[in-house]
């Protein structure tokens, strides 16, 4: 008697499970790659999408998960998959690193050509020149050395939505970057996470035309409860601005990658919930356990 198969699915559908179990479960696109050539081309980029380049002297690699290359590691796997580093890599975070690692790193970012989400920790005057060409929308880093080469009509600023600038702007560059940051034209979103930003944040929010969001983040409970108060009844007049408290950069920006849950997204939905009467209008302050409330 001969054996009666069951049709099978529709391509179309067929790959959209693969690829949603891919994005799931990230550790076990290897194995979904063995099914079939057809899942391997389907769920192969997905491991490029979210990159973190870790470095094993200064990082814990159980932070980023599946999503970690090592520094060493780089090299080798652009020049096995340059194609995935260029068209499928949406999102990348790099770590501190050495040196000796400055040519390493300004090959990743010239190979990730679709870069839209990007977060340095450190910023080498060398990849200014390569990060002004990306598509970003997203940015995360030290504005040190920044403006004084990048210009608003590079591409990657025409298109910047989020900024978060991880130190803190010089007294004697204030007015360059108010200017800078109110003539870009699609940022709605601006973040800080050094205390004496704070100082800044009225003029921006009077300046800063297209803002929705400005946010002070605070890593630790201890940085929120010494930051100075002296702002605080002026910035609440503003329903834009909010203190965000996190644990853990990297995840959260990790969450934003993934599922687009992050300190943006508390932000946005507490503002919202102030606006429609739910919060008192005059708090700022979204710690982390309110953070997550404001999201149900």
């Amino acid at each position: 008697m001969a054996l009666t198969l069951s049709p099978p699915l529709p391509l179309e559908l067929e790959r959209e499970i693969f690829e949603l179990c891919a994005h799931s479960w990230p550790s076990g696109i290897p194995k979904l790659m063995r099914v079939a050539h057809r899942v391997k081309n389907w769920v192969h980029p997905l491991l490029y999408r979210t990159l973190v380049v870790y470095h094993p002297l200064y990082d814990d690699p159980n932070d980023a998960g599946p999503f970690w290359i090592t520094i060493e590691r780089v090299a080798s796997a652009i020049s096995a998959h340059p194609a995935l580093f260029s068209s499928a890599a949406r999102h990348l975070f790099v770590s501190l690193f050495d040196d000796t690692d400055v040519a390493t790193i300004g090959t990743l970012l010239a190979a990730c050509t679709g870069i839209e989400d990007l977060f340095l920790l450190v910023l080498h005057h060398t990849w200014i020149s390569v990060i002004a060409l990306l598509p970003l929308k997203r940015f995360y880093g030290p504005c040190r050395g920044l403006i004084s080469i990048v210009h608003p009509s590079d591409i990657a600023f025409l298109r910047l939505t989020h900024l978060k600038l991880t130190d803190y702007i010089p007294s004697e560059a204030i007015n360059l970057w108010t200017d800078f940051l109110a003539s870009l034209p699609a940022l709605t979103h601006l973040a800080f996470d050094d205390l004496q930003a704070i100082s800044l944040c009225s003029s921006l929010l009077e300046t800063c035309k297209t803002l929705r969001v400005l946010i002070m983040l605070f890593n630790f409970s201890t940085q929120l409860a010494r930051r100075d108060h002296t702002h605080d009844a002026l910035l609440a007049q503003d329903g834009r601005f909010v203190c965000v408290l996190y644990k853990n950069y990297i995840q959260d920006w990790l969450m934003g990658a993934r599922w687009g849950l992050d300190s943006w997204k508390r932000a946005e939905a507490f503002i919202a919930k102030r606006r429609a009467g739910e919060i008192d209008p005059l708090q700022i302050d979204v710690l982390e356990d309110e953070s997550l409330a404001v999201l149900a």
